[in-house]
């Protein structure tokens, strides 16, 4: 193509694609901030400055505009951020005129760099806290750019950017939760409530439920419209029947008070995802298993990069035996998302093990993360034991019965309440009666 043509074709796809970005970020606001009820996000305020396009061909400056647009349009997503809008960041051209206005009062800002020819895109990117000026994150990216892919590729850097930014267990969350660290949980405001069960969720640390449980109650009680807060106290609830946690007044049916807590963060925020990952678990352990796989693809329909969710699809559908798409959502999680919580990979491990690859299956269960609980060693005891190696086997069912000295008379209760297939049932069953668990002569 004549590179004069070029240039017009790229021209008329940038500028449908900032318009139909700004109507989208528009709308996303609108719901998000617009109703007589609605309250603003509790996390982190964010400014993403006009990314520069730093190339020597005018007729390209359109594309670093588009990503601004793109980029913002992903944060929106969050629901924890507090994302200026697109009029706000393309005004302000640098630090000082932002400071300079009351108004803004951005505790973060995010800004790049566009180098772009007819055949290619290079973006930088870089995070700033804007109180101590220090840059806790930058990226870089080169892809390819022509009429006919641009708008994928900009979309995909856009979503790589924001990804490591906002997700859970990205630099945003990193860097409350080191600012948090050692604060008691009476503490703790609304969202530093938040960030400290997400570090309760990488692995289920039963010496953290009581203090986070009595924390996400009271935020409850003191900002009643905090949809996320909600989300946090189902799933806490949910962890009562299926870890066995312990905690003063729990529910008699934790998990039907987990589904009502689920719901009503659904009414107050029903275009956020992290509803639906509470609504997904809750209606699962209710044994609403179509429901709880229902309620899962909503939330990833809403934010794709919610990788928990992702995660938590992995784990339901190795649990089913569904293996090709456990697999698939196993291997995306991790790809979008290393720094995942560990736990997840034991949809890989269920996948390696029933499948006989118990090297792999090792391999997997060995990446987990301390404090390891009742699973970790069960599926540890299983492992060792097709693997032959006879003292670690029984060194981890050991582990099993300091636990709960009675696990071997309740396996299969414990396996069917998670809805697994009788395949993996019994797989599992066969797996710790070689490893040397005490179990009755009948297992079925």
């Amino acid at each position: 193509m004549p590179r004069i043509a070029r240039n017009r074709a790229f021209a008329l796809a940038a500028a449908v694609l900032i318009v139909a970005a700004g109507i989208w970020i528009a709308v996303q606001q609108i719901g998000m901030f617009g109703g007589a009820g609605d309250a603003l996000p509790r996390g982190p305020k964010i400014i993403v400055y006009p990314f520069e396009e730093i190339g020597d061909n005018p007729g390209q400056a359109f594309v670093s505009r588009g990503m601004t647009y793109d980029i913002i349009a992903s944060l929106t997503r969050f629901n924890d951020l507090f994302v200026y809008g697109p009029e706000t960041s393309l005004y302000f051209e640098d630090h000082k005129q932002m400071r300079a206005n009351a108004a803004i009062e951005a505790d973060f800002a995010l800004t790049g760099s566009v180098l772009s020819t007819n055949d290619s895109v290079r973006v930088s990117a870089m995070l700033a806290d804007l109180k101590t000026g220090q840059n806790v994150w930058s990226w870089s990216n080169e892809s390819s750019l022509t009429p006919s892919d641009m708008r994928a590729a900009q979309t995909e850097i856009a979503e790589q950017v924001a990804r490591a930014v906002a997700q859970p267990y990205g630099s945003l969350f990193e860097r409350s939760a080191r600012e948090i660290a050692g604060k008691p949980a009476a503490d703790l405001s609304s969202y530093e409530c938040v960030v400290r069960f997400q570090q309760y969720w990488r692995t289920y640390d039963a010496t953290m439920y009581q203090d986070l449980l009595g924390c996400m109650e009271a935020t409850i009680a003191r900002d009643p419209d905090y949809a996320r807060a909600y989300s946090c106290l189902a799933l806490l609830y949910v962890d009562a029947y299926r870890f066995g946690q312990k905690a003063p007044d729990l529910p008699a049916n934790p998990v039907q008070r987990a589904l009502e807590l689920a719901n009503t963060a659904v009414s107050l925020e029903p275009m956020a995802s992290d509803g639906y990952l509470a609504l997904s678990v809750a209606r699962w352990f209710d044994h609403d298993v179509a429901g709880g796989l229902e309620a899962a693809k909503q939330g990833l329909a809403l934010n794709p990069n919610n990788t928990i969710l992702i995660g938590e699809l992995a784990i339901r559908y190795a649990l089913l035996a569904r293996w090709d798409e456990s697999k698939a959502m196993a291997d995306k999680l991790y790809a979008l998302n290393p720094r995942a919580p560990t736990g997840y990979r034991r949809a890989l491990f269920i996948y390696a093990y029933v499948n006989g690859d118990y090297q792999t299956a090792l391999t997997e269960l060995l990446a987990a993360e301390p404090p390891l609980n009742l699973y970790d060693y069960v599926y540890r005891a299983m492992t060792y034991a097709r693997l032959g190696d006879r003292e670690k086997a029984k060194a981890a069912v050991s582990q099993i019965l300091a636990l709960d000295p009675k696990y071997g008379e309740h396996v299969v209760a414990d396996f069917r309440k998670r809805n697994a297939d009788p395949s993996v049932v019994q797989a599992i069953v066969d797996g710790l009666a070689e490893a040397g668990l005490p179990m009755p002569s009948s297992t079925n």
